[in-house]
């Protein structure tokens, strides 16, 4: 099974963040949610996912909760690794267009490029393991329908999120 990167981008996002509109390379809130860390809206998505697997794929409760709940395991530790990433790639920012020789540049950036390069890699091992440990509980009908679900919880996710109100929003995607 393949998850689009718009749900965990979308899912986790909300997770980590809470009530808070989401924006992209926000600091993190003082007091707010910290890596591997979950936010006031955890309970509901996971509440909200469990729901949708038990009644989709035809599951017993406690089975789909453990499936929401290595879920929940796995958006934590994206959001970790792509935290760590953000801030490697803002550093690459700052010396690349920062001063110094090109010789200099490299010297400075090779460490962090092997750091990304690590951080990228973890992430795609989580990736797997998570995919590994819920399509081992899963018949093959039950994997196409957890597919369709993911499509459409994807969807709704990110229409929730253009929906959020925030500044200069309104509810019912109002204009900018």
């Amino acid at each position: 099974m393949r998850l689009p990167l718009t749900l965990l981008l979308a899912v986790s996002t909300l997770w980590a963040q809470g009530p808070e509109r989401p924006r992209v390379n926000r600091p993190l809130r003082p007091g707010g949610p910290g890596p591997g860390e979950e936010g006031p809206l955890a309970p509901q998505l996971m509440q909200i996912r469990m729901t949708r697997i038990r009644e989709s794929l035809n599951l017993p409760e406690e089975r789909a909760r453990a499936i929401s709940q290595r879920w929940g395991e796995y958006d934590r530790e994206f959001m970790q690794n792509n935290r760590q990433i953000q801030q490697v790639r803002q550093r690459f920012g700052e010396i690349l267009f920062g001063p110094g020789s090109e010789e200099e540049k490299n010297v400075r950036v090779k460490p962090l490029l092997e750091q990304f390069l690590d951080l990228r890699r973890r992430q795609v091992e989580a990736k797997s393991r998570f995919e590994e440990d819920i399509l081992a509980q899963l018949s093959p009908a039950q994997q196409a329908r957890l597919i369709m679900l993911v499509d459409n919880l994807t969807q709704r996710l990110l229409e929730a999120v253009r929906n959020r109100p925030g500044p200069g929003r309104r509810f019912q995607g109002g204009p900018e």
